[in-house]
């Protein structure tokens, strides 16, 4: 059995918790203007860090370089934007 389709799964559902994580932390005045980059740095830090962290893995880079590193594009970007 194929399990291609769990990764983009989890991609996707990491995304929409991304957003209503910030839908609700944040007030809605806040939320309606910065729609457009919430949006963006979801794509940046769900996207690019879980593609990074599995192909990096995958492609035998050494553990310290593709652990922490999206570790900190997801700890620090948000607070930044």
């Amino acid at each position: 059995m194929s399990t291609e389709w769990h990764f983009p799964f989890m991609i996707l559902a990491s995304l929409v918790v991304f957003w209503l994580m910030a839908w609700v932390i944040l007030p809605r005045e806040a939320f309606r203007a910065r729609q457009r980059q919430i949006g963006l740095l979801a794509l940046v830090v769900v996207v690019f860090g879980m593609l990074f962290g599995k192909y990096g893995a995958t492609l035998g880079l050494p553990w310290w370089v593709y652990y922490p590193i999206p570790m900190l594009i997801t700890v620090l970007l948000p607070p930044l934007v």
